[in-house]
C-alpha cells in the first residue's frame, strides 16, 4: 500500500508542479498584483485618451465634477470588457483581450469606444479614445 501511494505521488507531481507554476505565472511581467484602471471623464474628454492595461485589469470609468452627466460608454466590434455598451456609473469592468488580441499582439489589442452624454435630447459622441490591452 505505501509503495502505491509514493508512485501515485510521483505520477501527480508534475501536475501539482505545472498548477503552482501557473498560479505563479499569471502576474509575470505585469510587476505583481493586477491593479483597478480608471478612465476620468471631464466635460467629454478622457484622461488617459488611450488607457494601456493588462489582461484580467479592470477598467473603471468615472466622472468627475463639476461633470454631472452618465456618459455611455461604447465598444465596437471588438471588445475588451464583457459588454458593447454600459453607463460610466458601471462597477469596474475586467479585461479580456480578444481571440485576434491574443494570437496576433500588437496593434490587435487596441479597442476603438466612444463616449455619448446621456441627455434629452441625445447628443452626439465625444472624442474616440481607446483601450491598449497587452494579453497574458
Amino acid at each position: 500500500m505505501k509503495k502505491s501511494n509514493i508512485f501515485t505521488s510521483l505520477l501527480l507531481a508534475p501536475v501539482w508542479v505545472l498548477l503552482l507554476m501557473s498560479l505563479g505565472c499569471k502576474h509575470a511581467g505585469h510587476g505583481g498584483a493586477f491593479t483597478p484602471q480608471v478612465v476620468h471623464i471631464l466635460n467629454c474628454t478622457a484622461t488617459p485618451k488611450t488607457i494601456d492595461v493588462h489582461e484580467d485589469d479592470t477598467i473603471q470609468w468615472i466622472v468627475d465634477p463639476p461633470d454631472a452627466k452618465v456618459y455611455t460608454i461604447k465598444f465596437g466590434g471588438r471588445k475588451p470588457v464583457p459588454s458593447h455598451s454600459f453607463p460610466s456609473t458601471s462597477p469596474p469592468q475586467p479585461v479580456k483581450a480578444d481571440l485576434l488580441c491574443t494570437v496576433l499582439p500588437g496593434s490587435k489589442c487596441y479597442y476603438d469606444y466612444t463616449m455619448t452624454p446621456i441627455t434629452n435630447p441625445p447628443s452626439s459622441a465625444c472624442n474616440d479614445p481607446g483601450v491598449h490591452v497587452t494579453p497574458n
